[in-house]
Formats: C-alpha cells, structure tokens, sequence
C-alpha cells in the first residue's frame, strides 16, 4: 500500500509513513513467511551412529501432535547390556564406535545398571516377562532366591561300596558252605572230621548266613542304584554277620576243647591216641574275610547317612520303631519254667564265650535298631533290618520249626523247654519291620527336601 499523503510506497503493517510523517489508520491483514527449515544433519555411513541434534526444541516438537504420525509413536527403553557384550563397555562406547561416532538417539543417556543377580548375565536384558516386571510403566526385576545345590541321588562311595559290598557278600555266600572247624587224631572218639555251619549251633545257621551274605550284596547294589536305604542295609548286615561269627568261633572253640578231653581221656586209658589237632576250617576264615570286608563297606556307607536329599521320616513312627528293635532284642533275655534273669550270665554247663557272643548279638540288635529308626531315614531304616537279618531269620525258621533243630534268636532262652522264640521277640521283630516299612511308606508323601 502507499501513504496517502505523499503516495509513498509502505511496508506492510507500516503505520506511520517515513517520509512524511503522516499515521496511516487502515489495517492490512500480513500472513508472515513460514520459518526456515532447520538445516539436515550430515548423512551417516552405514552401521554407524548420526551425532545428537542439540538445537532447541520447536513449538512443533512440543506441542500436541496432530499429525497421523502420532498414533504409531512408541516408547523405546534404551538398556546397556553388562560384562562388555555388544555394547557398553568400562562406561566408554563400543569399540567399533570410538572413531568419533555418537548414538542417534535423542534420550538422555542411561545410568549405570544395577547390581544383582538379575543382572548377572552376559546378553542384554530380556523383554518383561513374569520374571521382569514393568512397573509403573519401569522394568522391574525379581532378585532370585538363594542357590540351594541338590542332594545328588547316588551318594559318595557308591561305586567303592558296591565292589567291597559284592566281594564281600559273595564271600559270606561261599563260606556257608565250607567247613566251620577240622578235628584230627589218632585216638578213637567220634568227633573227628569236619563240621560246618549247621553242625554246629542249630540246622539253620548256614542259611542266616547266607541271608547275611545276600544283604550284603544286594545293598551294595542298591546303593550304587542310588538307594541309600541299601547302604544301610549293606552296613547292617555286615555288623550282624561279625556278632555272628563270635558266636561260630564260641561253638568251634567249645566243641574243640569237648573233643580234646575225650581224646586225651582215651589215651590215659590205654584205648590209644597220641595226638589232637582240632582247628578252625578254611570256610571260617573266609567268613573272617566277609566280615572285614563287611565292615569296610559299612565305614565307606557312613558317607550317606545324613541328608539324602528328602524329608525326614515321622519322627513318632521312628521313635516307636527304636522302641520295637529294643523289646527284640531283650526277648532271649526273658527266663522260662521257672529260670532266673541271672541265668543269661550264668556259666554253668556252657561256654563263656558263647555267653558274651549270645550278649553281644543281642546288644547289636538293639544298638542297630536304636541308631537307625533315630536318623529317620531310609539309610537308617537299611541300617536297623540288616543289623537284625539273620536275627530276623532265626525268628522266622524257628518260629516255623524249619530243619532238624533250629535255633532260635539268640540260641536259647533261660529254662526253655524246646528252642522257639519267646513271645517278646516275636511281637518286638513284627513291630520293628511293620514301624520300618510304615515309615518309609509314610515318608513317600512327603515331597519337601532337607535344606
């Protein structure tokens, strides 16, 4: 437009003209030109980083968004992956990116990661799942619970127990069927030859210890199976097998020292004799050999005694269970037909020996029984019936009346009149193995392991 007065040319929204001075009072709508366009950032080579833009932000970039564009905007989170793999490394940039190249991103850079197990890993974080969380729109991170290690199933030794547990029991096999004790001599007695096991203290002693024998190697088996009721069993069954051979040893010696009198009763006669030899048999000392070997098998199974790894046995059923191997143990105690309790440590008419092996199977019984009903578990358990096995067995064929003239546990009560087990016995050996097999049953429902 021009002035009015001097018609000079105005510029727009000019109101008071330079030339003349004259006010110009119409208005005139001025569209403004649009601003100019930011200048574009220089191109990037290829897998490199662009430098940051730090111009101010426009109007445009702040206000609402109008544009189409904005339904498709997404919130990224920028994470730093830890230990120097594919990004951060000692708070410097990546190696492939220290040439003087910058990250693209406009974000504020992001802080140190956090320290915990949940970061511990070398790749970069993973998508939130159950694990990590997004809270308040902010991954979250679940701390995990201490490492407890598991209780491996095959305990230590189990290979070592296995072999000495076989040889061992193969060995007590064997010797069931070899002769006890040898008598040699020239003077005219019927003692002389060869006596085995069931010559000797009731026709059922060689196959207790062949039970003994086979305990012995099934619970090497079972142990190296990962059973560590069979490393009690082995380790049982190898004690009772060693009370055992002190009561063969207490027969032998007293059937040798009866056969020796006769011999030299003949001679002093003039019915001749000049020599004795009465010794123990090749099969005794490989009995010796099986309980050694026994006892080492039962040194290495100690290793699996404590946590197995399951929950412990009810200790009420366990505690009734100690109780039950105690009254087995005493019944051969309880006198008959009117004996006395100090009849068990008489010495009249008997060995000494045999005395205190009769004592000794019957302290081993309940020592067993008691020891392993009160670790409740299974090792226990396999610790307190082979302890009793051949025990168990005298019960059984005696009670049964299998053979000639079986023996009864712990040979004899005081006063009985014929050999079967006292009443004691037999409700104490039915309670030991009901308690022990409801306990291991009881103990299956059971899932929470030992920590």
């Amino acid at each position: 437009m021009n002035c009015p007065s001097c018609d000079t040319e105005l510029q727009p929204g000019q109101r008071v003209c330079q030339k003349c001075g004259a006010v110009v009072t119409s208005e005139v709508a001025v569209t403004p030109p649009p601003p100019p366009l930011p200048p574009s950032p220089p191109p990037a080579r290829a897998g490199a980083f662009a430098p940051p833009s730090f111009d101010p932000p426009t109007v445009a970039d702040v206000g609402a968004p109008t544009s189409a564009s904005a339904a498709s905007f997404n919130i990224v989170e920028q994470t730093v992956p830890v230990n120097g793999q594919q990004g951060w490394t000692g708070g410097g940039w990546p190696a492939e990116h220290q040439a003087g190249d910058a990250p693209t991103t406009q974000f504020p850079q992001p802080q140190p990661a956090p320290t915990g197990p949940a970061w511990d890993i070398p790749e970069a974080h993973p998508a939130p799942t159950a694990a990590y969380p997004v809270v308040d729109g902010q991954p979250g991170y679940v701390i995990a619970p201490a490492y407890v290690p598991a209780v491996p199933a095959v305990g230590r030794g189990s290979a070592v127990l296995a072999a000495v547990a076989v040889l061992a029991g193969v060995a007590a096999i064997v010797a069931s069927f070899l002769p006890m004790l040898t008598i040699k001599s020239d003077a005219p007695i019927d003692a002389l030859g060869d006596y085995k096991l069931n010559d000797l203290a009731g026709t059922n002693l060689q196959v207790a210890i062949i039970v003994a024998g086979a305990c012995i190697l099934i619970g090497g088996v079972l142990a190296k199976l990962g059973q560590r009721f069979g490393a009690g069993l082995a380790g049982g069954a190898a004690l009772g097998l060693a009370a055992f051979i002190a009561a063969i040893w207490a027969v032998t010696d007293a059937i040798s020292k009866g056969a020796e009198a006769v011999a030299r009763v003949s001679a002093s006669s003039g019915a001749g004799g000049t020599f004795y030899e009465g010794k123990p048999g090749i099969g005794f000392w490989v009995l010796v050999g099986a309980a050694g070997l026994g006892v080492i098998g039962l040194l290495i199974a100690l290793a699996q005694s404590g946590n197995d790894g399951r929950a412990r046995l009810n200790i009420g059923i366990c505690a009734a269970g100690a109780l039950a191997a105690i009254a087995a143990a005493a019944g051969p105690l309880v006198p008959e037909n009117n004996a006395s309790f100090t009849d068990n440590m008489s010495r009249d008419g008997g060995s000494t020996a045999l005395l205190y092996a009769r004592l000794g199977i019957m302290g081993l019984v309940a020592l067993v029984g008691v020891i392993g009903f009160i670790r409740r578990n299974r090792w226990g358990i396999g610790l307190a019936i082979g302890g009793a096995s051949l025990y168990i067995w005298q019960w059984i064929s005696s009670l049964a009346k299998l053979g000639d003239h079986p023996a009864p546990p712990a040979f004899f009560n005081p006063g009985a009149a014929e050999p079967k087990p006292h009443i004691v016995t037999t409700i104490g050996i039915i309670a030991m193995l009901g308690l022990a097999v409801l306990a291991i049953l009881v103990g299956l429902r059971e899932k929470e392991p030992v920590t």
